[in-house]
């Protein structure tokens, strides 16, 4: 779930499209190293995996804190990984 979704129960405002695309980022995350990112060790094999570094930069700005540096689905297909 992303960052800002936790805020819902308090009515603030959220770009949905936004949280989809750390939900996507989680299940990228989640495909290609079979953990999500905050489980233990998680951060350790995501460094240390051969993951290619334009993978890495995409899962990165997917999992963004701040909605508004999350790419859109749009610069996601563009995205040189992709």
């Amino acid at each position: 779930m992303a960052p800002e979704v936790e805020n819902v129960s308090k009515k603030a405002p959220f770009q949905v499209f936004r949280a989809d695309i750390y939900s996507l980022g989680i299940c990228l995350h989640l495909m290609l190293l079979g953990c999500y990112p905050n489980e233990y060790d998680c951060d350790v094999k995501f460094r240390a995996n051969n993951l290619d570094s334009e993978c890495v930069d995409l899962i990165e700005s997917m999992l963004s804190p701040f909605p508004v540096k999350r790419p859109t689905i749009e610069q996601i297909f563009e995205h040189p990984w992709m």
